[in-house]
């Protein structure tokens, strides 16, 4: 019988995995390029450090650690108000602010839809516990301080 959350989380593992990880490293620098070309701003150093921190500290795979990410923020920017969401938007890396509109992560508004990303990513809910305290330094580190409050009470 067609079950209809065994395929929402296969098209949601399709869509974080075909948006965060590109098909060939040439893509990815493309991507980068583009977007620090556009902006005048490197991105590739804070996203390897936000990624690097994740993956580093919780043993994930880059992917999981870009999925994961990509499910609190969405979160988060469903939650905020329009200035919050804006300031957050403004400090995420270019490829997960990419990664942020994509229509399957739109659909991640709470809690559940962000352990149910990361159950997906082959990563344990309790996980989210664990990724919360790092984006919220890395978030706080880069002009971020005044969504912590606000984020402190979506996440953890």
């Amino acid at each position: 019988m067609f079950n209809v959350k065994k395929m929402f989380k296969l098209i949601l593992v399709i869509s974080i995995v075909t948006i965060v990880t590109p098909a060939n490293s040439a893509g990815f620098d493309s991507l980068l390029k583009t977007t620090e070309s556009l902006t005048g701003v490197s991105t590739k150093s804070t996203s390897s450090d936000l990624l690097g921190s994740l993956t580093t500290q919780l043993g994930v795979t880059e992917s999981q650690a870009a999925g994961g990410t990509a499910a609190l923020l969405s979160m988060a920017s469903q939650n905020l108000s329009g200035t919050d969401s804006s300031l957050l938007k403004s400090i995420i890396p270019a490829e997960l602010s990419t990664t942020l509109s994509s229509q399957m992560l739109n659909q991640v508004m709470d809690m559940a839809g962000v352990q149910s990303a990361f159950s997906a990513l082959g990563l344990d809910a309790s996980m989210v516990q664990q990724f919360a305290p790092i984006l919220l330094q890395y978030l706080t580190a880069n002009g971020g301080s005044d969504l912590l409050g606000s984020l402190t009470k979506l996440w953890l």
